[in-house]
């Protein structure tokens, strides 16, 4: 799921945003942080998270995904498969 961050320390948030477990990737856009975050990850958390480290947060929205998105997740989910097989073929 890719998630919008409006907050304004973006440049800060991003280096937070970025060590959080779950957090795929994220990049700044414009004024807030487009994030690409496992399905089970909580938006509660997240905020909690980044108001912990003193970043105040405006908003957190999911985002329709884009065909980069879906690119993404494909190539994630390929390299998943792709290190399961491996492993299988060393056992």
């Amino acid at each position: 799921m890719r998630v919008e961050i409006t907050t304004p320390e973006v440049t800060r948030a991003l280096k937070i945003v970025r060590s959080i477990p779950g957090i795929r990737s994220a990049t700044i856009f414009g004024q807030s942080i487009h994030a690409l975050i496992e399905d089970h990850f909580d938006l509660d958390d997240l905020r909690g998270q980044l108001l912990q480290q003193g970043i105040t947060v405006a908003e957190i929205r999911p985002l329709a995904p884009s065909l980069e998105d879906v690119f993404v997740e494909l190539t994630y989910k390929n390299q998943a498969n792709g290190a399961s097989e491996t492993e299988a073929h060393r056992a």
